[in-house]
């Protein structure tokens, strides 16, 4: 019986590792490139000075990067320390993992261009854009995150190779690339361990029972989708087991909250953000994920 536990956990992890790996190896890539390549001023050009300007910029940006909720947590904390805006990055931390091509491509493929595209796009940018707005209402960089995270003006620190030949600066950045899958690899393991633990403890039959009630159901979906800890690039196709029988809110809750953050996600910004900041960040997306599948459920049939 024990071995049979430690083979299903095992199991489990290897197969969130092997999930996850891919894109964190991506956006520590992307993270790298653009440590070298994009320099302070052009970020802080390129986004509005306003707190909603900054923050629908981020989402913009959201478009650019094909990667998930654990691949862009390393490309955020770069362009933090290249200047960009609390409201802007909180933006782009957050609607990435929903509205980027990939995301959207894969949704089209198993939903068509229907109406669970379009709610997963539109209220996943709807989310992201307040809980951004609401995580920056008053503080600035410095009451969000951690020192290693602020631009050098702010106490951070970040070493540039301008004038340098493109070959010394594509080696750099692949050195940027390697340290970012060290600072943030032991983490998403961590939360690979913790999510295989929390799937042992609790089966996905438990979550799938909690009935067709609007509010309870949304809970349960947001719940499974935090455990799985899948890729927003692989949930839409594990939604699919499940979408006929699940209310619309509930699935949409499933493909939103658990893309933007999960076990392993939730851990991977404890270099990024404050304690504090990173708990109000979950807590907003649970709200807002919450009360908008409710509406959908109650509204939409």
């Amino acid at each position: 019986m024990v071995g049979e536990l430690v083979v299903d956990f095992l199991t489990l992890f290897l197969s969130i590792f092997a999930r996850s790996m891919p894109f964190l190896l991506l956006g520590a890539l992307i993270s790298g490139l653009i440590n070298e390549f994009v320099s302070s001023g052009e970020v802080l050009r390129a986004v509005p000075r306003g707190r909603l300007g900054a923050a629908l910029a981020g989402l913009v940006l959201a478009l650019a990067f094909p990667v998930t909720e654990c691949g862009i947590v390393p490309v955020v904390r770069r362009l933090f320390r290249k200047g960009l805006p609390a409201p802007a990055g909180v933006g782009l931390l957050l609607a990435a993992p929903v509205i980027n091509p990939l995301v959207l491509a894969l949704t089209f493929s198993a939903y068509g261009g229907g109406r669970v595209l379009a709610l997963r796009a539109g209220l996943g940018a709807a989310i992201a854009l307040a809980a951004a707005l609401v995580l920056t209402w008053r503080g600035g960089l410095t009451d969000l995150l951690h020192a290693g995270a602020l631009p050098p003006v702010q106490g951070g620190a970040e070493a540039t190779h301008t004038g340098q030949p493109v070959s010394v600066r594509m080696q750099s950045a692949l050195r940027a690339a390697a340290d970012d899958v060290f600072d943030f690899g032991g983490y998403m393991v961590a939360g690979a361990l913790l999510a295989a633990l929390l799937q042992l403890a609790i089966p996905t039959s438990v979550w799938l029972g909690a009935g067709q009630a609007p509010a309870t159901s949304v809970l349960a979906l947001q719940g499974l989708s935090f455990v799985l800890a899948v890729p927003s690039a692989g949930d839409t196709s594990l939604s699919l087991a499940f979408s006929g029988t699940t209310p619309p809110g509930s699935l949409l809750a499933f493909l939103l909250f658990g893309s933007m953050v999960d076990v392993k996600s939730l851990l991977m910004l404890r270099p990024v953000f404050r304690v504090r900041a990173a708990a109000l960040l979950v807590a907003l997306l649970a709200v807002l994920t919450f009360a908008a599948g409710v509406a959908l459920n109650l509204v939409g049939g």
